[in-house]
């Protein structure tokens, strides 16, 4: 592997690095739209059911039902716990995505990483052997220089 390919393999691990770090802002950018998202929906959920309440009551009244008593009462009632499920339920959907998001956010700055990492083994790998190789020579040559300095002390 020639220094241009070394230096070609680091540049890559570097570009799918930086890519991957713009996608995990994307994701966590959409995190934060999800909440949002579902903190209004949940708001337009109850000021939905608070028009239907003021509606029913309003037709009660209109036909001569109290709307504080009986019948009413229950339906006003139910409505206000339906309202509350619907809303929870948008908040909960809307933080289970935002979760997925930052749970992919962090998937891909570990890919990033790794990429980044991978294109510096990969451009270190082939001067290892050749590392291994003069370490080699030169423990062979210390050795030698070694034996030669023994010989010389005995003669």
């Amino acid at each position: 592997m020639s220094i241009l390919q070394s230096i070609s393999s680091i540049g890559q691990g570097q570009e799918a690095d930086r890519l991957a770090k713009r996608n995990a802002l994307i994701d966590e950018a959409d995190a934060k739209i999800a909440i949002e998202d579902a903190r209004s929906e949940a708001s337009i959920e109850l000021r939905r059911s608070s028009r239907i309440r003021a509606e029913q009551s309003a037709r009660f009244a209109g036909s001569g039902i109290a709307p504080g008593t009986g019948t009413p009462l229950q339906l006003a009632a139910q409505e206000v716990v339906n309202a509350e499920l619907r809303a929870s339920s948008e908040l909960r959907a809307g933080a289970m995505e935002a979760s997925r998001r930052k749970q992919s956010a962090a998937l891909h700055r570990q890919r990033g990483k790794a990429a980044k990492r991978a294109g510096f083994i990969g451009a270190l790998t082939p001067f290892a052997g050749d590392l291994r190789a003069l370490g080699s020579k030169a423990s062979k040559g210390a050795l030698s220089l070694q034996s030669n300095r023994a010989l010389r002390s005995i003669e």
